[in-house]
């Protein structure tokens, strides 16, 4: 949506979503569109007629993305995993990590990254297991 003019925001671009569309970031000109069982596409815009590379969904459902300077952090369930996407077309995992619980929020910014976790109940490391709602920052 081209929002130069707040007060006439016009719709620029649209496309169907391989699947259901649950979150989105933007990194200058590249648009991170996390779809719950396809995973992540990412774009180059203002070409939203093809994607330039798809990050598989790992883990239970793909339903977080967060963007700053060359990594993408991707929630996936309990999951959270990052890629080095300095080149957006061939996204490069670094990292990975278990949340204790299921992701239900982040958020970045200069230098912070913030995860919530919902409750959890389940199998834990010794069997049994409680997760109550957490903040990680």
């Amino acid at each position: 949506m081209d929002i130069s003019n707040p007060a006439h925001p016009a719709i620029s671009a649209s496309f169907p979503s391989a699947d259901e569309a649950v979150d989105a970031a933007l990194h200058g000109s590249t648009l991170y569109l996390a779809e719950r069982t396809s995973g992540v596409r990412v774009f180059q815009l203002p070409n939203v007629a093809t994607h330039v590379a798809v990050i598989p969904s790992t883990h239970d459902s793909t339903e977080y993305v967060v963007c700053w300077s060359d990594t993408l952090v991707v929630g996936d369930g309990s999951l959270l995993t990052a890629y080095d996407v300095a080149d957006p077309g061939h996204p490069k995992k670094i990292a990975e990590a278990t949340m204790p619980g299921v992701i239900s929020g982040m958020l970045s910014g200069s230098a912070l990254f913030v995860v919530t976790t919902r409750y959890m109940e389940g199998t834990g490391a010794l069997g049994e297991g409680r997760y109550p709602p957490q903040i990680r920052v």
